[in-house]
C-alpha cells in the first residue's frame, strides 16, 4: 500500500462526489493499490476491504478514533475513544474460495460477500430484503437430499446457517464495540463501519483544505499545487498569520 499525498486524496474526495460507499472504497483503494486493478479491488472479500481501508486511515489521519454514540436506554451521549488496532483483526483469516454449510437436509456452498454484492443492494430497502439479496448473490450451488434446490426456496433455518458461518468467517466485516454507559450502566454494542466514517473524515479534510488554499492563493497568489506539498501543519500556520 502506497503512502496517499494530500493531492491525491483530494482528487479522489472529487472523484467519489455522487458515487456509493462501495465505489468510494475501491477509488480510495485504487488509488494507493496501483498493483491491483479496481475490478480485483471489488471482489475482495468486505472484510479484507475493510482491513486495508484502516490501514489506510491509520497513515493518513493517524491510529486514534473518535466519535459519539447515544445510550438507548436513558439517551446520554457517550463520548469514544479508541484505536485502529482496537477493531481491525490480523487478515489470514477469511477463506479465498467456496465455504460449505451441511444442515437441514441441504448442502449450500457460498462465497463471502464483496463490494460488488453490497453495490447491487437496494438504498433504502428492508434490511430483510436486503439481506436475501447479498444471500442470493452469494450462494454458488445448492443440493438438497432430493435433487438440486432454488436458492430462493432456502429453508430459515439454513439461511440462518450461512449467514451465521459467513459472520464467522469474516469477522471484520462486522464490528461491533461493545459499550457501558456510565449514567445508568446499560451496556450494548454498536456497530462501527470503517468506510462511512472514514469518508465523512476525508470530506470535512477536504473542505477545510480547500478553504485554505482559497485564503492562502488570495493572499499570496501561491498555486494550489504549491499549497498542497505543504504540511498540515504549515498551511494552518499561514492561515493563522493571515487571520491575525
Amino acid at each position: 500500500m502506497r503512502a496517499l499525498s494530500a493531492c491525491q486524496l483530494l482528487d479522489a474526495w472529487e472523484q467519489g462526489k455522487g458515487k456509493s460507499l462501495p465505489e468510494r472504497a475501491i477509488l480510495l483503494l485504487a488509488t494507493v493499490c496501483p498493483e491491483d486493478s479496481p475490478g480485483m479491488l471489488a471482489e475482495i472479500n468486505i472484510g479484507a476491504r475493510d482491513r486495508r481501508l484502516l490501514r489506510l486511515r491509520e497513515r493518513v489521519f493517524g491510529p486514534r478514533l473518535t466519535g459519539l454514540s447515544d445510550c438507548p436506554l436513558c439517551q446520554t451521549t457517550l463520548e469514544l475513544a479508541f484505536g485502529v488496532s482496537d477493531v481491525v483483526s490480523e487478515p489470514g483469516d477469511e477463506p479465498d474460495g467456496e465455504m460449505v454449510v451441511r444442515t437441514g437436509g441441504c448442502e449450500v456452498s457460498f462465497r463471502l460477500p464483496n463490494s460488488h454484492d453490497l453495490q447491487a443492494l437496494t438504498p433504502g430497502g428492508s434490511l430483510a430484503a436486503n439481506r436475501q439479496l447479498l444471500l442470493e448473490r452469494c450462494l454458488t450451488s445448492v443440493r438438497f437430499q432430493d435433487g438440486d434446490g432454488n436458492p430462493n426456496g432456502l429453508p430459515g433455518e439454513v439461511a440462518d446457517a450461512v449467514v451465521a458461518k459467513m459472520a464467522r468467517a469474516d469477522s471484520q466485516a462486522d464490528v461491533q464495540l461493545d459499550l457501558r454507559c456510565p449514567s445508568c450502566g446499560y451496556q450494548w454494542q454498536a456497530p462501527f463501519d470503517i468506510l462511512s466514517y472514514f469518508w465523512s473524515e476525508i470530506d470535512l479534510w477536504a473542505r477545510e483544505v480547500i478553504r485554505q488554499v482559497h485564503t492562502l492563493a488570495t493572499a499570496y497568489g501561491w498555486s494550489e499545487a504549491s499549497v498542497l506539498q505543504m504540511s498540515a501543519y504549515r498551511r494552518r500556520l499561514y492561515v493563522e498569520m493571515i487571520q491575525e
